[in-house]
């Protein structure tokens, strides 16, 4: 049985790594009309007097974590406006 040989540099992996780690932290990991969906369902309801908290335990199908709630608002992603 003939093993596989492989080489490991650690510089490259800790680059690799780097990018990795730089990119997954950078913009908006949805889609444009999955943007507009959430911003349809947000807005009118924070307009409406609702907390984000609130939004996301009647809306589980939003699939987001308090926090990326928080960063799209804050972030003007979704056109509401609220004092965070």
């Amino acid at each position: 049985m003939i093993r596989n040989k492989y080489d490991y540099n650690a510089n490259a992996a800790q680059r690799l790594y780097e990018e990795l780690r730089t990119s997954s932290r950078e913009g908006i990991s949805l889609t444009r009309k999955e943007l507009h969906l959430i911003d349809r369902i947000v807005t009118p309801l924070i307009s409406q007097g609702q907390s984000p908290h609130m939004i996301l335990t009647r809306f589980p199908e939003l699939n987001q974590s308090i926090i990326t709630h928080y960063s799209y608002i804050a972030g003007k992603s979704c056109s509401v406006e609220i004092w965070i």
